[in-house]
This record gives C-alpha cells, sequence and structure tokens, in this order.
C-alpha cells in the first residue's frame, strides 16, 4: 500500500488538529526559540487564537543571527512578541557546564518568566505557556522536560502525539520556510562538557560560525575544545558539516584565509571531523 495513503495523520489533519488544540484555550503564550517546532506552534495559535503573545529567551547564548530570524519570522507573522532577559550565565550550575546544564538553562527562562508573568498576562488572561516539545525529545536524556513539568509547561506536540518528522512535513504543508532547518541549538551546546561556559567561550564560537557560513557553509557547527591550562592552554576548533559537503569545505580555495581567521580569533587548533555533522557531536568521545 502507499504510505502516502496510509499515513495516519496526514498534514491537513494534523493541522486541523493541532489548531484545535489551541481553540481549546483562551490565551496562549508561546515560548519560541526560532526552530520549526516552537514556530509552526505559534504559527497555529496564531491562525486560531486572537490572544497570543511569543516569549523569547535572549541572553549571550543566543546567536545574533538566529535573533534575527526569529525577528523576521515574528514581524512577518504579525505577532506580539516580548523578549526575556534569562541569567543563567549568572548561575555556577550552568556556567560549570556539566551534564545537566540544559535544566538550568530551563529554569533561568521560567524564573524570568515567573518575574515578569504579571506584565505578560495582563492583556492574556487564563493563557497555558506551551513550548515546542515533541514525541522525539521524550527519548535519551532531556534535563530541559522535568524543568518544564516544575512549572506546568505544557506540549501540545506530546499531548497530540507529534513527532519531528510530522511536523516537519506540516511546516511545509503550511508553507513555513524553516521547514527543513537544521535543529540550532545554544551556543553553549558547542562547549565541551566540563568546560565552563562564558561569554568570551559563545562569543569565539559565534565568530567562527559566522566566517564559516560567509563562505556559503550554513549548515555549520564549531565545537569548542580545550587542552592544557594557563600559558599552556590551548583552543581547539573542530569543524562539523554535513558529510557530503566537507570535501567541498576542505578544498575551497578560502580554506587558508578562513583558517588564519580562526587563528586571529583565539583557536590555537583548527580540524573538521570526518564524521560530519551530528547534534549532540560537542560529546563525541
Amino acid at each position: 500500500m502507499n504510505s502516502e495513503h496510509s499515513d495516519p495523520n496526514p498534514p491537513e489533519r494534523a493541522w486541523g488538529t493541532l489548531c484545535e488544540w489551541f481553540a481549546r484555550q483562551s490565551s496562549t503564550i508561546v515560548l519560541l526559540s526560532g526552530g520549526v517546532d516552537s514556530s509552526l506552534l505559534l504559527s497555529a495559535a496564531r491562525a486560531t487564537l486572537n490572544s497570543v503573545l511569543a516569549v523569547t529567551a535572549d541572553s549571550p547564548s543566543l546567536a545574533r543571527s538566529e535573533a534575527d530570524i526569529i525577528r523576521s519570522f515574528v514581524a512577518d507573522l504579525g505577532a506580539p512578541h516580548v523578549w526575556l532577559q534569562t541569567d543563567e550565565l549568572r548561575d555556577s550550575r550552568y556556567v560549570s557546564n556539566s551534564g545537566d546544564r540544559c535544566y538550568f538553562c530551563k529554569k533561568a527562562l521560567y524564573r524570568a518568566i515567573d518575574r515578569d508573568l504579571p506584565m505578560l498576562i495582563s492583556g492574556y488572561p487564563d493563557a497555558v505557556v506551551v513550548d515546542g516539545t515533541n514525541t522525539d525529545d521524550l527519548r535519551g536524556h532531556r534535563p530541559s522536560i522535568p524543568a518544564s513539568r516544575e512549572h506546568d509547561i505544557r506540549h501540545p506536540y506530546v499531548e497530540l502525539g507529534f513527532d519531528k518528522r510530522l511536523i516537519r512535513e506540516l511546516a511545509r504543508y503550511r508553507g513555513l520556510t524553516m521547514w527543513n532547518k537544521p535543529a540550532m541549538a545554544c551556543l553553549s551546546s558547542r562547549v565541551q562538557e566540563g568546560i565552563p561556559v562564558s561569554i568570551e567561550r559563545l562569543s569565539l564560537i559565534e565568530r567562527a560560525e559566522k566566517a564559516i557560513a560567509a563562505l556559503g557553509f550554513n549548515s555549520c557547527r564549531v565545537r569548542y575544545h580545550e587542552s592544557g591550562a594557563g600559558e599552556h592552554l590551548q583552543r581547539i576548533a573542530r569543524i562539523e558539516v554535513p558529510s557530503d559537503i566537507i570535501q567541498a569545505l576542505v578544498s575551497c580555495p578560502e580554506l587558508p584565509a578562513l583558517v588564519r581567521t580562526f587563528r586571529e580569533y583565539g583557536f590555537n587548533h583548527i580540524t573538521v571531523d570526518l564524521e560530519g555533522y551530528k547534534m549532540g557531536g560537542v560529546h563525541r568521545s
């Protein structure tokens, strides 16, 4: 049987189901990260409700290029939008960059929401706060999910049984330009576990990724590693691009200039990962 005709949740039906979920709410606050999941969520909420507010956490861990994408998307959608300044870099548990860093990141966001909640809900009575967690996110180690449960954050995709594949298919069906956008974790996710997160390191990573993107390699990560300490400290950049364009990167005429740029930024060693880009690649042994 053709899988297209046997799909139990085709896009048009899935869209209707998602809109029905929002129709049962009085008003909604959507935590917008800029990825396809939360962007589609905001699109559905905006199409269904008059009372919708988008909220985005802003901190040094958010790349400025991503912030620009978020601003453009919200402006096109015509949705009210609030930026909340979060303070995760003031939390030593976050800065220490252990395996539960994401938990403290989300706690910082939810503290900011609680802090500004009277202002946020003044025009959004009985608002439910939602994020783009989907069923695929329930697999493996996800420290951010317990934090969301502690603050009564709703997960429409989980409640409806939507996985990442369906969300991307639905985003394409609705004409969202970011339907195939690679997952874009925060800049802190590039820092090797155990190396403290700092504004200096985040800025270094962002500048390095921007330099690669300027050459046309937009789907890239610069993983930050260190060896030694003090005057013997060595900063290591491990570049990840999709495996099918590794050859294009290593053979591009601008590569020597890119290496010089990285050294000017402060990297002592610049490598290209021959396994290619993978989510969570900073944790490879």
